[in-house]
């Protein structure tokens, strides 16, 4: 029995210590899955654009407001100017969401891609688990 307890206490090491591995091996899986999720919600270029887009555009109504009743010519200068940026807006808005799409679409890739490469090792992991689980069973049953 002496030496059966020993076998089995010497797998358990050995079992932890590969524990302590496949651990190690999956942290950093872990943190660039993280990091891709947050990836996917970052601002598109797109965004900064429209962005401009709407600046300009209160800055073009705040000086068509400004103008007296006699300036018809530059207000409707103005108001092209203000029409030209808002099909720009609308445009612009679509633009977004491909890139929004584009973006979440790639980072799922990634995930997709680390997750499979996960796995065995999940699974290694799970085996090693309940390997440790029949020793410290066997360990500690009653022999009386």
């Amino acid at each position: 029995h002496k030496e059966e307890k020993c076998r089995l206490l010497n797998e358990q090491t050995s079992l932890n210590n590969e524990l302590i591995s496949l651990k190690s091996q999956i942290s950093p899986l872990d943190s660039e899955i993280l990091s891709l999720k947050s990836q996917r919600n970052v601002e598109v270029p797109a965004l900064q654009k429209k962005s401009e887009i709407m600046d300009e555009l209160t800055r073009l109504r705040k000086e068509k407001d400004s103008l007296g009743i006699f300036k018809g010519k530059q207000k409707r200068a103005l108001q092209a100017q203000i029409e030209l940026k808002q099909s720009e807006l609308s445009s612009i808005a679509q633009l977004i969401e491909e890139q929004q799409k584009e973006q979440i679409d790639k980072c799922n890739l990634k995930i997709r891609e680390i997750e499979n490469r996960k796995a065995p090792i999940e699974t290694r992991m799970s085996e090693v688990n309940k390997r440790l689980n029949q020793i410290s069973d066997e360990l500690t049953k009653d022999r009386s």
